[in-house]
C-alpha cells in the first residue's frame, strides 16, 4: 500500500469518526471539535500531496 492509499484510508477513518462524534455529541463538543480539526489537516494534507 502507498502512501497515497493509506493517507486515503485513514481520511476515509476520520471522517466516519467525525460523523460519529457529531451523531452523539453533537457539533459544539470539544470531541467533535477535536476530531473536526483532524480531518481538516488531513484533508490539507491530501490536498497538498494530489498537487505535486
Amino acid at each position: 500500500m502507498n502512501d497515497l492509499e493509506q493517507l486515503q484510508l485513514f481520511l476515509n477513518q476520520t471522517q466516519l469518526r467525525y460523523k460519529r462524534c457529531v451523531k452523539r455529541f453533537g457539533y459544539s463538543s470539544p470531541i467533535t471539535g477535536k476530531a473536526g480539526q483532524q480531518l481538516i489537516i488531513l484533508l490539507k494534507v491530501m490536498h497538498e500531496s494530489l498537487d505535486n
